[in-house]
């Protein structure tokens, strides 16, 4: 009988929202944005390209969300400030 020994079989990170628009800001970054596919996003996440769909609902929503990462990583903090010292920012 053949059995598997469960602790040589590497364990995958947990797929989310987060973890998708990380990579595909990177993946932009190394292959120019207009190379840039769901495919080849799911290819990069070790995913198919449908079960991509479960985290960014097409081209545009992942577009979308690259930009909120690449904003969040980028701006400066602006929590105790006011709004017209924020937009200033």
């Amino acid at each position: 009988m053949f059995t598997i020994d469960k602790t040589e079989v590497p364990r995958r990170e947990r797929l989310n929202r987060e973890r998708v628009l990380v990579v595909a800001v990177a993946l932009a970054d190394q292959i120019d944005i207009d190379a840039m596919s769901m495919r080849r996003l799911a290819d990069e996440v070790t995913i198919a390209t449908m079960a991509l769909h479960k985290h960014v609902a097409d081209r545009e929503d992942l577009l979308d969300g690259m930009v909120e990462v690449i904003i969040r990583v980028n701006a400066p903090s602006v929590r105790n400030t006011g709004l017209k010292e924020a937009i200033r920012l």
